[in-house]
């Protein structure tokens, strides 16, 4: 698996949200959507995108919200960067 899944798909309807900040960049995307999933197996999905070092999840209960923060010196959320600015 690589960044297509982010790629593919409109940032304007896509499940996941962006905040690019200086050092990092926060993905956020809501529990419903991984509902059936154990923690692992989300960072499973992520360890295939991103390099291991490079990000951390967080489990935000009390708005339902997952954050994958991810450090911005990792190619692959240059590349998204790139394509987001251009989207928007």
């Amino acid at each position: 698996m690589d960044i297509t899944i982010f790629l593919t798909t409109s940032f304007k309807n896509s499940i996941f949200s962006f905040e690019f900040e200086s050092n990092n960049t926060k993905i956020y995307f809501s529990m419903m959507h991984v509902k059936h999933m154990a923690k692992i197996d989300i960072e499973d999905f992520f360890n295939k995108i991103f390099d291991k070092k490079n990000y951390f999840i967080k489990i935000i209960d009390s708005s339902k919200t997952i954050l994958v923060n991810v450090k911005n010196n990792d190619k692959k959320i240059l590349t998204i960067k790139e394509f987001y600015d251009k989207i928007m």
